[in-house]
């Protein structure tokens, strides 16, 4: 279908062809009665084919493209793609798109992302970037040890609960950057709660995964009947393309519609939320809700070859892992589709692992070091250049060499939109953690997140026998590290050149580098390097992990530099990516092969 899944044109976007079509009907043969009126339609055709090459001499003289403005959508459903694609169609923003796909993922993918959860927006306007970070936090009573070292805690409950940030986040990027009104970006995922949207496979798979854990005892099957309850009507999976609803989600959206943020922060919608948190035996309130506050950061920066830059989140988010790794590499002059690339780049992995190890909220008492960390290492071209120095292009190394003390805590679950229009651009990613949050969804129908499993606490050691990371011990109001990695690349001339992401947990960091790598250094573009086989490595465990369809001379040079390599049938993180070329034209590339989804590319209207 063209538009979707694909790099074609939206077929109700304006073509660009028409220039072409008409001389070729001007040209056609049979349709000149006298030779002078075709030397006629020949000269015209030569004027105007001068006064073209002329147009794209002055262009490229004076830095513009010959394109018209565009704009691109890229995101891990194909309903919710088509959201944003209708948003830019009505005139509407970068972050007016966003904001709608991000409130439409919510209602159809309920196993990772939500209003229940919170992420990450980075957004470029113009010359100027932006990072909202609307990440949950902790609860006011929270506290380090609340815990006492049970996992299951931090997993599944009320005490997993972590004070949610997403209305808020795409409420003030869009009062800030948006055109359209709010209920207009609202509006389509309250049409689909409320009559209807397509099953997709992601959740099919992610309900199945869910039913083989929870039906195992009375407990589990207690917690997880709201989810079969709104997934399975009928009592058994849908066939993929049934169409579902969910009433009281859409009751909360045209209230959050009408009334903003202050729907779900304040009045009988937060009171759901602290009743199901409480009832769960949680320990939110309501003030913690009305006190929640959107953090407003300036990127991290890397200055990359060619007088490209990478803008990325600042922690708690890990874009500056991903700037971490590209600095290290830049050393080499990029990288190649080589054993000794891969084992660079690896190794590489490595070694920003175990930095984002010490990682954390940087305004806290225990992640006090987390500023000086950055600037004397992470933001630091001389310690990259020291790191580079550390590999060996003849082997591996044992966990110890590459600095790492503490456990890193592996995640999954998240969606990523990538969006840009014009000289305007959205990477935003967003999750409730892992698969259904908490297990817990309010009568206002929120799936509510499980965010504080993204902390470390005393005494829950790793299966490697490696200590929780104390600068993400649990605080009030803070707010937990995370993978999550939105990123956006410029040219030396300030104009967005690669917008991306990814969903996947751990994973995230690693496949957003890697696809950067590939369409940066290799100038491949995101029609190839999204849907390519990844691999990944964060230290702990310590082994690569690599996808089945890698080329096996790449797994055979990673052995033979003594490399441990799993190879996994189960996709690594689902990269969501947006390039503009270097003549203007834009394309976007949807992870398809990994989790299905779509991309749109049209003109602006």
């Amino acid at each position: 279908m063209p538009g979707v899944n694909d790099h074609q044109e939206d077929p109700l976007v304006e073509s660009d062809d028409d220039d072409d079509s008409l001389r070729t009907r001007l040209a056609t043969k049979g349709r000149f009665s006298n030779i002078k009126g075709f030397r006629m339609i020949v000269l015209a055709m030569t004027v105007f084919s001068i006064a073209i090459l002329v147009s794209l001499v002055i262009t490229i003289l004076v830095g513009k493209s010959p394109k018209k403005d565009q704009y691109a959508v890229s995101s891990d459903s194909a309903t919710c793609a088509r959201v944003g694609n209708d948003i830019m169609k009505k005139g509407g923003s970068a972050v007016d798109s966003a904001v709608a796909i991000l409130f439409c993922l919510g209602v159809v993918h309920p196993h990772s992302s939500g209003i229940g959860g919170g992420g990450f927006m980075l957004v470029r306007n113009g010359s100027n970037t932006t990072v909202f970070n609307f990440r949950e936090t902790a609860p006011s009573q929270a506290r380090f040890d609340m815990y006492d070292g049970n996992e299951i805690l931090m997993e599944l409950g009320g005490l997993a609960v972590a004070v949610p940030g997403e209305v808020k986040g795409m409420e003030h990027a869009h009062r800030l950057y948006g055109t359209l009104k709010w209920p207009d970006v609202v509006q389509p995922a309250i049409n689909l709660a409320r009559h209807g949207f397509p099953f997709e496979s992601s959740v099919k798979r992610a309900l199945e995964s869910m039913l083989q854990v929870t039906n195992g005892s009375a407990e589990g099957r207690a917690m997880f009947k709201p989810f079969r309850d709104m997934l399975m009507p009928d009592g058994v999976v849908p066939a993929v393309g049934t169409n579902l609803t969910r009433h009281s989600l859409a009751d909360t959206l045209e209230e959050i519609a009408l009334h903003g943020s202050a729907a779900l922060y304040t009045g009988h919608i937060a009171e759901t939320i602290v009743d199901a948190v409480k009832k769960a035996r949680g320990i939110m309130v309501l003030d913690d809700l009305k006190q929640y506050n959107v953090s407003v950061d300036s990127p991290t920066v890397t200055n990359l070859t060619k007088g490209w830059t990478m803008y990325s989140a600042p922690p708690p988010a890990s874009g500056i892992i991903a700037s971490f790794i590209a600095s290290i590499l830049t050393g080499y002059g990029g990288l190649s589709d080589d054993a000794l690339s891969y084992h660079r780049m690896v190794e590489a992995f490595k070694f920003a692992y175990a930095q984002r190890s010490y990682l954390a909220d940087p305004h806290f008492n225990y992640s006090s070091g987390v500023k000086d960390l950055i600037e004397r290492k992470l933001a630091n071209r001389t310690f990259a250049d020291e790191v580079r120095r550390m590999i060996t292009d003849s082997h591996t190394h044992n966990v110890s060499y590459y600095g790492g003390e503490y456990d890193v805590r592996a995640s999954s679950g998240t969606t990523h939109v990538s969006v840009v229009r014009a000289d305007s651009a959205v990477s935003v990613t967003s999750t409730i953690n892992t698969y259904f949050g908490a297990l817990i969804m309010t009568d206002s129908g929120i799936v509510l997140n499980n965010e504080m499993d993204d902390f470390a606490a005393p005494n829950v050691t790793s299966f490697y026998g490696l200590p929780p990371a104390e600068p993400n011990f649990v605080e009030p109001y803070k707010r937990p590290l995370s993978s999550q990695t939105p990123t956006i690349v410029c040219d030396e001339k300030g104009d967005v050149r690669l917008v991306l992401g990814a969903s996947g947990g751990t994973h995230i960091t690693t496949s957003v580098f890697q696809v950067f790598a590939k369409v940066h250094w290799q100038g491949k573009s995101v029609y190839d390097t999204v849907l390519q086989p990844r691999l990944h490595d964060q230290l702990i465990p310590p082994y690569v992990m690599a996808e089945t369809a890698m080329d096996p001379a790449i797994i055979a040079g990673l052995q033979a530099r003594k490399h441990v390599v799993n190879a996994t049938y189960r996709a690594l993180a689902v990269v969501q990516a947006v390039e503009r070329t270097s003549n203007g034209t834009l394309r976007a590339q949807a992870d398809v092969v990994r989790k299905g989804g779509a991309s749109f590319v049209g003109n602006v209207p």
